[in-house]
């Protein structure tokens, strides 16, 4: 066939572009934004902050969690104990307050988990062996009861708190100790009930076989102490007998239900 001359093809339309500014604008500013983004991003990365860790000895846990939220720290919980100080106390904290730390680094809090011991057993033995026992546990001999008994003396008859009771180490346990004397048929001796609290002057006086009449007497001493007692302690009472024991109680005022003043009288108001 024959060829078209390039004189007789047709020429093919040019066409003009315009650039839309209007059009590239918010494109350019998303750009933008997302470059100061990336950059600050990196920033953050390459150069974390630093924050300087406060002191959270004394805190709950959750008083500490609070402080340190916004530093990105590791927070790891360890047990402790230390029966002087509150429960859930935070003891020791890892690093010490004052370090300057970065985001993601471990925060170790120790928190007070206090571990009661029992009290061990100690009827029947020596009052030298269960000081001994005693001190052994971590406790104290806070006071000594004698009672008479036909048990040998010094011998360790019961204990307040009783035996196998969870107490605090360094508490003190009060011991009724034997003078090994036997009274007469049917008779006992009587204590000294003064500085026991309520419960324990009645556990004595069950142990000497006596029994107990509590009578509350208003009185400046703390709520529940025994503050004296009818008979006296050292008399030597028949088994059985009613021994009164006065114990403290907060006075409590009591107010007239009708008031002595007389009521004020209500005028209507002016007009």
């Amino acid at each position: 066939t024959p060829r078209t001359p390039k004189e007789a093809r047709p020429r093919r339309s040019q066409r003009t572009y315009r650039w839309n500014w209007p059009g590239w604008l918010p494109g350019l500013l998303m750009l933008a934004l997302g470059s100061v983004a990336l950059w600050q991003a990196a920033n953050s990365y390459l150069n974390p902050p630093e924050y300087v860790l406060p002191d959270l000895v004394g805190k709950t846990p959750r008083q500490a969690l609070e402080a340190v939220r916004t530093y990105g720290l590791k927070v790891e919980f360890t047990e402790g104990s230390d029966v002087s100080l509150p429960k859930d106390q935070i003891l020791e904290q890892t690093p010490d307050p004052g370090t300057r730390v970065k985001p993601g680094r471990r925060l170790e809090l120790v928190i007070n988990k206090p571990r009661f011991g029992n009290v061990p057993t100690v009827s029947g033995r020596s009052l030298e062996d269960a000081r001994q026992a005693l001190e052994a546990s971590g406790y104290r001999v806070a006071g000594i009861t004698r009672i008479a008994s036909g048990d040998t003396a010094d011998t360790v008859l019961s204990s307040i708190p009783r035996e196998g009771q969870p107490l605090r180490p360094g508490e003190g346990v009060r011991l009724l100790v034997s003078t090994g004397t036997r009274p007469p048929v049917r008779e006992t001796l009587l204590p000294d009930l003064s500085g026991l609290t309520e419960e324990e002057a009645r556990y004595i006086l069950t142990v000497a076989e006596l029994q107990a009449q509590v009578v509350r007497v208003a009185s400046g001493a703390p709520e529940g102490l025994v503050i004296g007692q009818e008979p006296g302690p050292g008399v030597v009472l028949p088994r059985e007998t009613v021994v009164r024991v006065l114990v403290a109680a907060q006075p409590v005022a009591s107010l007239p239900r009708a008031s002595p003043f007389a009521p004020p009288r209500l005028e209507p108001p002016p007009p």
